[in-house]
């Protein structure tokens, strides 16, 4: 059965993605290798700790993190506490898997908590000194080129002199 509501997450993962694979593509192969990044981008989110939960999605669905290519090099495969049986292997788990929940639960309080803090601070404006880096936005597209895989942002850039509050 179809249902809309679910449409929200997955739409914000797929501009997270976007934005993730924009970053990674050379520009001058004209945005030709894309598909080439894909993959990199999803390990890249897996494997990331969100700032929301404070865990990695990986740890999150499946009780453990990903193994990373420097793991394998220096073959550390082992973490301390490692069990033997499969049973025992479940219990700990099951045991990692509420302990990641129940921190993950937590830092989403702190981090709503946060985010509303930021979002009241973006409501009165920015107060910006010079001196200081700034992203500039630009939502101008290169003709030719998927508009979805251009970079939006350009910078950082020095505010050199203040003209106004504004400017």
């Amino acid at each position: 059965m179809y249902n809309p509501k679910s449409d929200g997450m997955i739409e914000r993962f797929n501009r997270t993605l976007l934005s993730m694979v924009s970053l990674m593509i050379d520009p001058h192969k004209r945005q030709r290798d894309w598909d080439q990044k894909v993959m990199l981008a999803t390990f890249a989110y897996r494997s990331t700790p969100h700032e929301s939960t404070g865990e990695t999605p990986n740890m999150l669905m499946l009780g453990r993190e990903l193994y990373l290519p420097l793991d394998l090099t220096t073959r550390v495969t082992a973490k301390d506490g490692e069990v033997s049986e499969e049973t025992d292997y479940a219990l700990q788990l099951r045991e990692d898997m509420q302990l990641a929940h129940e921190r993950a639960r937590e830092v989403l309080k702190c981090s709503a908590r946060r985010q509303k803090k930021c979002y009241d601070q973006k409501t009165i404006g920015a107060k910006l000194k010079t001196g200081e880096f700034v992203w500039l936005h630009n939502p101008s597209k290169t003709k030719g080129l998927s508009p979805k895989l251009q970079r939006r942002w350009e910078g950082p850039y020095l505010i050199l002199q203040k003209l106004s509050d504004v400017t």
